[in-house]
């Protein structure tokens, strides 16, 4: 957050409050996935501790199914009229057309979001918090590392930041998904009986 602000600082003031504005309607926005997540753990958790790991799987489909939905919905109001989430926040133009870029582009991400609370709730309530950990640290390294390289490039706009964001969140879901699959295959292996 801090490098995105410093990033975005040669924009001006106008630029740095948009993206503060859209940074706080993504959050607004992210409570219901955010809920859910933490509804996921205890489920999960108690069939977990009770050895029905068919059971956690479902938990996790359920939720994952859910939080994609909601997402979805969120990234439609926000891609296609951000501007009434946005209004009540600001009346400078500069400031609501840089926040409703940021929303736009960034509601591309939104479903992944709400996936990955939900694959971190679930590793959460096996016991395992380091693979999303790790997968959180990788993009955020990516990300942060990536914008301090492209900063300095001709032609550097504001969108650049928000598509990376975008593209490192696509990262991160795909890196959680990878360790849920090792997961499945370890302490989440359905019984020789169990069905998939």
């Amino acid at each position: 957050m801090m490098v995105v602000y410093s990033v975005t600082r040669p924009f001006g003031a106008s630029a740095q409050a948009g993206f503060g504005i859209g940074m706080r309607i993504l959050q607004s926005g992210f409570l219901p996935v955010v809920a859910l997540g933490f509804s996921v753990g205890p489920v999960a958790g108690q069939n977990f501790g009770a050895g029905k790991i068919d059971r956690v799987r479902a938990t996790f489909w359920d939720a994952a199914r859910m939080a994609a939905g909601a997402m979805l919905i969120f990234a439609l109001v926000a891609h296609f009229t951000p501007m009434p989430l946005l209004r009540p926040f600001s009346s400078d133009p500069m400031v609501l057309v840089t926040a409703a870029d940021y929303l736009r582009t960034t509601s591309w991400s939104f479903v992944a979001s709400g996936i990955i609370f939900v694959v971190s709730s679930l590793f959460q309530a096996v016991g395992n918090s380091v693979p999303p950990l790790i997968a959180a640290a990788f993009r955020t390294g990516v990300m942060v590392v990536t914008l301090l390289v492209i900063q300095d490039a001709p032609g550097f706009r504001l969108q650049w930041i928000w598509w990376l964001s975008v593209a490192s969140i696509l990262l991160q879901l795909y890196l959680n998904l990878w360790f849920l699959k090792r997961e499945y295959r370890g302490r989440l292996a359905l019984p020789a009986s169990g069905t998939a």
